[in-house]
């Protein structure tokens, strides 16, 4: 019985030399990207640069009050990222329930598009992502 289990250790021991761990994340910094713009249909393109990944922990979208910040304005706005909705609130003043946070996103330049649907307004709307950059090691 024991040298059965030496031969099972020593066999365990030699194989593992030749497995390969996945790659390890390093957090890197944190990001707050915005996009903004005056009514209508805004686009902005954004980049995971090579060698890094991101969390995308939470994004909301408004419009610019002077007095009050980023509020919820009445009408249809829409804020996705590569045509994934990541924040909708209906004409009606409903607000979709947020989409499952966090997500992550490879390297790779994506779209942020922002959408409101009062385009001949003269109001002031922004989208912010919040994203945990990593850097990938081998």
């Amino acid at each position: 019985m024991m040298v059965f289990r030496f031969i099972l250790v020593s066999a365990l021991c030699f194989f593992s030399i030749f497995l390969n761990a996945q790659n390890e994340l390093e957090f890197n910094k944190v990001i707050n990207e915005k996009i903004t713009g005056n009514g209508g249909f805004i686009t902005k393109s954004v980049t995971v640069p090579k060698g890094k990944v991101w969390k995308i922990t939470a994004a909301s979208a408004g419009y610019n009050d002077s007095r009050k910040g980023l509020v919820h304005a009445s009408g249809e706005l829409a804020f996705t990222l590569n045509d994934v909705a990541l924040f909708y609130k209906a004409n009606g003043g409903n607000i979709d329930p947020p989409k499952p946070f966090p997500f992550w996103l490879p390297e790779g330049t994506y779209t942020m598009k922002l959408y409101f649907s009062s385009p001949s307004a003269s109001f002031s709307i922004a989208g912010t992502i919040s994203i945990i950059e990593f850097n990938v090691r081998k």
